[in-house]
């Protein structure tokens, strides 16, 4: 599985790999046959993994699938701080920390502020436990009695924190070090340390009532907090094409319009917010002679969107997105021309996808 998915994205070695290979390290610098049985486990995993990915990538790529490569960049020293304040923000509004005093609503507010505190709470244990369970899986084994080492469920229990624990310092790491650059949260990078925080506090409910009260209201908190975003279409509100697609839905209708085509960043959404009355497919500017220089891609997508057909279609450009920056050449005169939030819609009497080039490799 790891294997798999890494043939796909790199971003698995740091979300699954390396917290792995660390407990595997971990365990088998212990004395006893048992831990160092897991990591040879572990690491054989690893291993199998690399080859697998390996043999993913070369039998789709002989079927014609190509992978984007990784945006990997090792940050220099005055971007850091700019990365950790970015990496703050991700982290408050994968915690529910977005519904602070610039999101309206009667209880966005305090949900917002009891929210900052859950996640500081639930990031601090996370950090503590982890900590703690590493310095006691090495102590016990260095220890030479046998009394003083962990029993299996003892072991079992360290080495599941300690794995928890690294992923989330790990896809942190990956973020802040070798991210895209300082220009935005790119929470899915570190979207995992949800997981990570639900895997390893929680084990603290045995360590008494006051502890169990303090989880339960975080727990209530957050899915209070989540629920309430929901509810308030707080989604709708913080993306820019969900809140396009009832006007451009409008503007289809009245053209008499069901495709068009738009940049990687705003087709899916816009398709789903339409609930594909109008079914948008996404471009990229390329280089064309024989036609626009508009191509299908960027990635995730069917070449069977873009046979063409006797109908009109529109082109929608997003001043936020750079796969298309302006009306690419080739596309001649629209019949019209629309402006609203960030967008230009422009509807011509043919099929976009009659004058898109190839897709790019």
């Amino acid at each position: 599985m790891i294997g798999t998915c890494l043939a796909s994205d790199f971003l698995v070695a740091a979300t699954a790999m390396i917290p792995l290979a660390v407990t595997a390290l971990l365990a088998g610098a212990r004395r006893d046959r048992r831990c160092r049985l897991l990591a040879l486990s572990a690491l054989t995993t690893i291993a199998v993994a690399v080859a697998t990915a390996k043999l993913t990538s070369t039998t789709m790529g002989s079927l014609g699938y190509r992978t984007l490569p990784t945006p990997f960049r090792i940050a220099p020293f005055s971007e850091l701080p700019g990365r950790a304040e970015l990496l703050f923000k991700g982290l408050k509004a994968l915690f529910n920390g977005y519904l602070g005093t610039a999101a309206p609503g009667v209880f966005h507010t305090p949900l917002g502020i009891a929210s900052d505190i859950v996640m500081s709470a639930a990031l601090l244990a996370l950090l503590i436990l982890g900590v703690r369970a590493t310095i006691k899986l090495v102590s016990s084994g260095l220890r030479k009695h046998s009394a003083s080492m962990q029993t299996p469920a003892q072991l079992a229990c360290s080495l599941h924190i300690i794995y928890w624990a690294s992923s989330a310092a790990s896809a942190c790491g990956a973020f802040w070090l070798a991210g895209e650059g300082p220009t935005t949260a790119h929470e899915s990078y570190y979207a995992t340390v949800i997981f990570s925080v639900a895997a390893v506090v929680p084990l603290t409910l045995s360590m008494g009532s006051r502890v169990r009260g303090l989880i339960v209201a975080g727990t209530s908190i957050f899915f209070a907090a989540s629920l309430v975003g929901l509810t308030s279409n707080n989604i709708n509100q913080i993306t820019g094409p969900m809140k396009a697609s009832s006007t451009i839905t409008q503007i289809a209708q009245a053209n008499h319009l069901q495709v068009g085509y738009s940049s990687y960043g705003d087709a899916t959404g816009l398709t789903w917010g339409t609930h594909e009355h109008v079914v948008v497919r996404p471009v990229v500017e390329c280089p064309n002679r024989g036609g626009a220089n508009l191509c299908p891609g960027f990635q995730d997508y069917i070449l069977s969107w873009y046979v063409p057909r006797q109908r009109h279609s529109f082109l929608l450009i997003d001043a936020h997105e750079p796969e298309i920056r302006g009306v690419p050449k080739g596309l001649g005169k629209p019949l019209a021309a629309y402006g609203f939030e960030s967008m230009r819609m422009y509807i011509y009497p043919y099929d976009i996808a009659s004058r898109l080039g190839s897709a790019l490799e």
